[in-house]
């Protein structure tokens, strides 16, 4: 198991998290992981700095997305999500390090 961590590029990666935020929401515990329609959302948003971009972190594993880092329009806000069940692979230190 070897993680990489990697730039977003838009608009080859938009779908493959997408579909990592379908997989990894939760409808118990702390609501702080983005819904799959917020993700959409951000990309048509008119304030989008779309030059930003590329600070979206990605964490693979073997191709597969374990964690993500997205930033948001508004300077200094950052959420974290990774998967649920790769807590041991995917190390939160490591994800905020990413986009600083």
């Amino acid at each position: 198991m070897s993680i990489a961590v990697r730039s977003y590029k838009y608009p080859g990666d938009f779908e493959l998290v997408g579909e990592f935020l379908v997989k990894t929401y939760q409808v118990e515990g702390r609501h702080r992981n983005w819904l799959q329609p917020r993700w959409e959302y951000m990309h048509y948003h008119p304030l989008l700095d779309e030059s930003s971009l590329d600070k979206i972190g990605i964490w693979e594993d073997a191709g597969e997305i374990v964690g993500i880092k997205i930033m948001k329009t508004i300077r200094y806000f950052q959420y974290t999500r990774k998967r649920p069940d790769r807590r041991d692979s995917v190390r939160i230190q490591r994800l905020e390090q990413f986009s600083k």
